[in-house]
């Protein structure tokens, strides 16, 4: 806690595993005793014009992923999250319909954003397990979710736990995160293949 930033940034190249490690890891995570923080994720992608891309999938992912959101509008859905207004709910929705029109500008796009996540990290307030924030593609995240997330992370309690994946190395990620530890996902070699597919088979 504090503030600094706990973490770790896999890199490798594409289809060698990343994400599914990073799922392996997000299901051990979850059959720890009494866990019940949040996981949230998003996947950075190309050629996005809306500010704050990876930060506003984060949060929609979170809604779809909860049980009761489903057959539920997502505002809705949203607005009966613990921590989140109506009103907040109603903002949110419609800076992803026009994210030039509202808030106005994106400096006040930001605080919008940092409640919302805030509302939800604070699940994790009565608990031993910190949250996990997961941002997979991360070499193709927009700046302003990056020094968002820089931001947020700092600055939030309890702290959540980073996790990123990335393709290529992108110096932007060592810089706004030098704190995160960077792991290199490896091909398996014909051996750790071999035990791999014995393990998986019946």
């Amino acid at each position: 806690q504090g503030k600094g930033l706990a973490g770790a940034l896999l890199t490798g190249d594409a289809g060698i595993g990343k994400t599914a490690l990073v799922r392996a890891f997000v299901e051990q995570v979850r059959r720890l005793p009494d866990f019940r923080s949040p996981i949230l994720w998003a996947r950075a992608r190309r050629f996005r014009s809306r500010p704050f891309a990876v930060i506003t999938d984060l949060i929609t992912n979170h809604i779809e992923a909860e049980p009761a959101s489903r057959d539920t509008p997502l505002q809705e859905a949203l607005a009966r999250m613990p921590g989140v207004s109506p009103a907040q709910a109603i903002d949110f929705f419609r800076f992803l319909a026009e994210p030039g029109a509202y808030p106005g500008d994106n400096a006040r796009a930001f605080p919008l954003l940092a409640s919302i996540l805030q509302a939800f990290t604070r699940q994790a307030r009565d608990s031993v397990w910190s949250g996990i924030i997961f941002v997979d593609n991360s070499h193709l995240a927009d700046q302003q979710s990056l020094d968002f997330l820089s931001w947020f992370i700092r600055n939030t309690q309890p702290q959540p736990f980073l996790l990123m994946a990335e393709r290529e190395g992108r110096r932007e990620l060592s810089e706004t995160f030098p704190e995160l530890d960077t792991l290199e996902v490896e091909a398996l070699n014909a051996e750790d293949s071999r035990t791999l597919l014995r393990s998986l088979l019946p």
